[in-house]
């Protein structure tokens, strides 16, 4: 009887709880209207529902179907897409509600998009994102010098053989004393990357001379060569010639030391040299086009130098000769040789700006045959031994009018001229000061009028 009138009480409760729209805590009077809520009818009714114990609660009851523990339903296609699956999160980690989706996000390795990534992205040889916080990575990252990517595979090649990764020596990681030159012959076999560039990882010095000619067939498709650091943050080292001629589609250099010469000549597109150090104990730092016996061979595109230290050179700390633009900045060219910068240029617009040369033996900044606008700004270039702080001159060409522009620009303590300007165009100066020239004057004038 007991157990009848207790499944009787069960089915009237349901009934009230699914046709009422308001349930009664026990003992509140049924009669009193209840207060008035202005929150939206979701709300209201999640407020009032009462939380039952365990014991009064029916078996038939659930509360809440979903697990706490599986991600949101809009995070699955996510999680679906993915090339690898997300690994198990760690227990006990607590999300903020309003940062949970990227907090998922983050769980799942990026697949590497070689074909479209603009910088390096450091991954295994599956293609999937590194976790640069591992012991693991950073040796994996120490041990791939030099790599590139053909579609979504990696190549490596590497010092010793024992680190390649496993699985991979003989088919995509190899091993040579002179890595470099070994990556670049097996990407003659065929092996082109994708995206037309060498990674080259620092740590162990590279002695190599790499010389890449318009004989080959795919080395001069490649169109960069760029350090990555290691995982203790060294980028790569060079003692060796950098040697590049016939390149077609232009190319960047960048996050190196070279203890030798980089050059390219007989080339076409853009040259970007990008935070590189260079020292060369027998020529010039960087060369790009050629002079010879006052011939000139010139490089037929813009060049860009940003971050560039030419220093100490034998000869020359940059050598310039190109029918494009010119771009430098941030950059030093001190105690070289010869000169600094030696630039002879026809066609584009010139624009220096934040750069030093300083004691070279030569001029500090030697510009010839620009035939537009000069622009130097904040620019030092003091005490050269035997020559000018700058000579500019446009070869007395009464068909160009480039104007030349200069701003806060220091030429003191040279041997001749501290400033040397010739041009058909425009002077505008500001914020000039040649003084305590050595043998000649503070600044030499020749404007020709055509």
């Amino acid at each position: 009887m007991n157990r009848k009138y207790l499944l009787v009480s069960a089915v009237v409760l349901m009934a009230a709880l699914l046709f009422s729209g308001i349930v009664f805590a026990e003992g509140e009077d049924p009669s009193a209207p209840p207060a008035a809520d202005t929150t939206s009818g979701t709300e209201t009714e999640s407020a009032m529902m009462p939380v039952e114990s365990a014991a009064d609660s029916g078996p038939d009851v659930v509360l809440d179907e979903t697990p706490v523990d599986e991600p949101p339903a809009d995070l699955e296609p996510v999680l679906e897409d993915a090339q690898t699956a997300a690994p198990e999160p760690a227990e006990d980690i607590e999300v903020e509600a309003g940062n949970a989706e990227s907090a998922v996000l983050e769980e799942v390795p990026a697949a590497v998009d070689v074909e479209n990534a603009a910088e390096p992205i450091l991954a295994d040889t599956e293609g999937i994102a590194l976790d640069m916080a591992s012991q693991e990575s950073a040796n994996l990252i120490s041990n791939g010098d030099p790599y590139w990517w053909v579609g979504k595979t990696k190549y490596m090649v590497v010092f010793n053989i024992g680190d390649c990764p496993a699985g991979t020596a003989g088919s995509t990681c190899w091993a040579d004393l002179n890595p470099i030159n070994f990556a670049l012959n097996k990407i003659e076999t065929g092996l082109l990357p994708t995206n037309r560039k060498l990674y080259i990882v620092g740590g162990t010095p590279f002695n190599d001379n790499i010389t890449i000619n318009s004989s080959a067939t795919y080395k001069d498709l490649l169109n960069g060569f760029l350090g990555v650091a290691d995982g203790l943050g060294n980028y790569p080292v060079l003692t060796g010639n950098i040697t590049l001629s016939g390149m077609a589609n232009g190319f960047t250099i960048s996050d190196m030391t070279i203890t030798g010469t980089f050059s390219i000549k007989s080339s076409k597109g853009t040259v970007v040299v990008k935070n590189v150090k260079v020292k060369s104990a027998t020529g010039s730092g960087i060369v790009i086009g050629d002079e010879t016996a006052g011939v000139y061979t010139r490089h037929v595109g813009n060049v860009t130098l940003s971050d560039v230290t030419a220093s100490q050179n034998f000869l020359h700390g940059v050598e310039i000769y190109t029918t494009g633009a010119v771009t430098i900045n941030a950059s030093d060219f001190n105690l070289n040789g010869g000169d600094g910068l030696r630039m002879n240029t026809l066609g584009g617009t010139i624009k220096l700006e934040d750069i030093s040369a300083i004691g070279n033996q030569g001029t500090n900044a030697n510009i010839q045959k620009f035939q537009k606008t000069l622009t130097i700004k904040n620019a030092v270039l003091n005490s050269s031994v035997t020559g000018s702080g700058l000579y500019a001159e446009n070869n007395n060409n009464t068909n160009s009018k480039a104007s030349i522009i200069m701003d806060t620009v220091i030429a003191n303590l040279n041997n001749t001229y501290g400033l040397w300007l010739n041009t058909n165009g425009d002077l505008n100066l500001t914020n000039v000061e040649a003084n305590d020239s050595v043998n000649n004057s503070g600044m030499y004038l020749e404007h020709v009028y055509g």
